[in-house]
């Protein structure tokens, strides 16, 4: 009797766990759909398991509700009541825009009410369903006093994410982080992986809901760095380097790695870095691209003295590691902009 209690245990733990990895990737969906109006995010917040902060201070507050098992549609019907008799306390806060039921099952509301065009995924409006399921919805909702305008605030959406194979499970989430490289013009930007996003911004969501803290949030800031420090990475095959030893150049990029990171992230450095660049690019015409190397080819002696170069004998390895730094904060100082405009993130 008591192995068989072990191995249920076991299994309830299981569907929980993946209960919360489901909640934790159906944050950056949802985040990612409302970036440009939105602030920040809380997973696990103090009344819902996905609270997006917009920035006119209206919430979108999110229900996460799993189907774990291999029949979809199967207890369809008991998550939904599960999920509105949460979103009744949402309602008595006041300050929400939308209200929104998120699961993978494509039958959210069981397979006697079906709706074929969330089958896959996709997100609908509860006046964007039939009449028969928004009176279905409706005789749930009255049990937990939701009536009126609160319904017309309410949305479903069905992200697919099922299986153990992770290319499987994961592959909705990381085609709406494609579309958001898409809007950004970044799809095709060979150093941005949609993996990798979906891995940091997972963990750093899983961070986010075990910080008892609800008042701790991801920042938009927080959410679009990754992308940044992926498109300013910089390394030996940069143009900036083609006329010296491949073999070379990687071995001085690997010895003054922390020479690079130090100074691509000093405030001083920075701002001189770049007001030179505006005054050079004030004085002179062509592509940007062009213009940056220009100056980095013109201006890298300069900047050896500030950065402690000059005690370096060699002057191919004082050459590389200057044009590299310089290289880093040009690039990110594009970067950050065309990511800001992007995403409506304030300067």
């Amino acid at each position: 009797m008591a192995e068989k209690e072990d191995i249920t245990v076991n299994r309830n733990a299981s569907f929980s766990e993946f209960g919360w990895e489901f909640q934790t990737n159906a944050a950056i969906v949802l985040f990612i759909r409302n970036i440009e109006d939105a602030s920040s995010v809380r997973v696990e917040g103090a009344h819902e398991d996905i609270e997006i902060t917009l920035y006119d201070g209206t919430v979108i507050y999110a229900q996460a509700k799993a189907r774990a098992g291999n029949e979809p549609g199967k207890g369809s019907t008991d998550r939904l009541d599960g999920a509105l008799k949460t979103m009744a306390d949402d309602i008595c806060q006041g300050d929400y825009r939308e209200l929104v039921y998120v699961t993978n099952d494509d039958y959210p509301f069981g397979k006697s009410h079906d709706v074929t065009d969330l089958h896959g995924g996709g997100t609908l409006s509860f006046s964007e369903l039939s009449d028969a399921v928004q009176d279905f919805i409706k005789e749930k909702a009255r049990v937990h006093g939701i009536e009126g305008d609160a319904l017309q605030a309410m949305s479903v959406s069905v992200i697919g994410f099922y299986g153990n194979d992770r290319d499987t499970r994961y592959k909705h989430v990381r085609a709406a982080i494609r579309d958001m490289l898409e809007r950004l013009n970044l799809a095709r930007h060979a150093d941005v992986n949609d993996g990798s996003l979906r891995d940091q911004w997972g963990t750093m969501m899983r961070e986010n809901a075990g910080t008892q803290n609800t008042e701790i949030t991801v920042t938009k800031e927080d959410f679009v760095w990754p992308v940044i420090v992926m498109l300013c990475k910089v390394d030996s095959d940069d143009k900036s380097f083609e006329d010296y030893d491949e073999e070379d150049v990687q071995d001085i990029v690997r010895e003054y790695e922390s020479t690079v990171n130090y100074y691509t992230q000093k405030f001083e450095f920075v701002t001189k870095v770049s007001t030179d660049f505006d005054e050079f690019l004030a004085n002179n015409t062509g592509k940007r691209s062009e213009l940056r190397r220009r100056f980095i080819d013109a201006q890298w002696s300069s900047y050896t003295d500030i950065l402690g170069l000059n005690e370096v004998s060699d002057g191919e390895t004082r050459s590389i590691v200057a044009k590299l730094v310089m290289r880093k904060v040009l690039r990110r100082k594009d970067v950050i902009k065309m990511v800001k405009d992007g995403v409506n993130l304030g300067n």
